[in-house]
């Protein structure tokens, strides 16, 4: 069973989903939209096609077994009717999500979401850092893994 479940394959959910498979923590990934759920499937992450915000589909794929889902796209409206639902049912279940501001991580983390403000580049390492820090990966570890994920980006931009 996965213990991870990254809710959008856009940039912040591939790198949370790079640092899983970097470090053997299992994961399934849910996209709804088409076009990047063939672009994660055809580059090897493990997703499913599917929109997360139906409850149904948490059931169908048993993520009552997983302990974390990481929210990468921060959509406060949708978050203040599911949070509350989805600690409920699920309790023990950690809710984490990428926001953009130090404004958004309040508002998120009064639903009982812990909330990660995306300062670094690329994007979706702060997430990945605290993901991984929650499965209790090592600091020089996550680290090293950071650098690694910069330095591969800065080797694709043009000079």
């Amino acid at each position: 069973m996965p213990r991870s479940s990254p809710w959008g394959m856009g940039e912040v959910g591939r790198r949370v989903a790079s640092a899983l498979d970097a470090n053997d923590i299992s994961y399934r990934a849910i996209e709804n939209n088409h076009d990047c759920f063939m672009d994660a499937f055809t580059n090897g992450y493990t997703v499913g096609f599917g929109d997360a915000t139906d409850l149904r589909l948490m059931d169908t794929i048993r993520m009552s077994h997983a302990d974390t889902i990481v929210i990468t796209f921060a959509d406060y409206d949708i978050a203040c009717q599911l949070a509350p639902i989805v600690l409920e049912r699920y309790p023990g279940l950690r809710l984490m999500v990428a926001v953009n501001s130090e404004a958004d991580k309040t508002r998120f983390d009064a639903l009982g979401m812990q909330a990660v403000v995306q300062h670094s580049y690329p994007r979706g390492l702060d997430m990945a850092a605290v993901v991984l820090g929650e499965y209790r990966v090592g600091h020089k570890k996550i680290q090293n893994w950071m650098q690694r994920q910069q330095l591969q980006e800065l080797d694709q931009v043009p000079a």
